[in-house]
C-alpha cells in the first residue's frame, strides 16, 4: 500500500512538467526578467512585450526531453527544471512558474 501512494504522490508531484499552459519569469541579470506564455498543448512560446504577447515563431517541442526550443535551437526552456538556455551561455537562466 505505501508503494502505491509514493507512486501517486509522485505522479502528482511531476503534474507541471504536463501542464498545458504556464507563465514564466526568467531572470538573466539582478533585477532584471522577461516573462514567458508557455503551452505545451498548442506548442507555442509567448514573450510579454509593452503589455502584449508576442508569439515566437517555429517553436519546438521534446516531448521526451521535456523542453522547448525555437526552431535553431537557440533557446532552451526546460520543463523540468523550469530554466532556460540562451545561445552559447553556459549558466542557465533560472525561471519561476508564476500562473498555472
Amino acid at each position: 500500500m505505501k508503494i502505491i501512494i509514493s507512486i501517486i504522490f509522485m505522479f502528482v508531484s511531476c503534474g507541471n512538467v504536463s501542464a498545458k499552459e504556464e507563465i514564466w519569469e526568467c531572470y538573466w541579470r539582478e533585477k532584471a526578467y522577461a516573462t514567458y506564455k508557455i503551452d505545451t498543448e498548442k506548442i507555442s512560446i509567448a514573450s510579454r512585450d509593452r503589455g502584449k504577447w508576442v508569439y515566437l515563431k517555429d517553436i519546438v517541442y521534446d516531448k521526451t526531453n521535456q523542453n522547448m526550443s525555437n526552431s535553431d535551437g537557440n533557446n532552451i526552456w526546460d520543463l523540468i527544471l523550469k530554466t532556460q538556455i540562451v545561445g552559447d551561455n553556459p549558466s542557465p537562466n533560472q525561471c519561476k512558474v508564476i500562473d498555472p
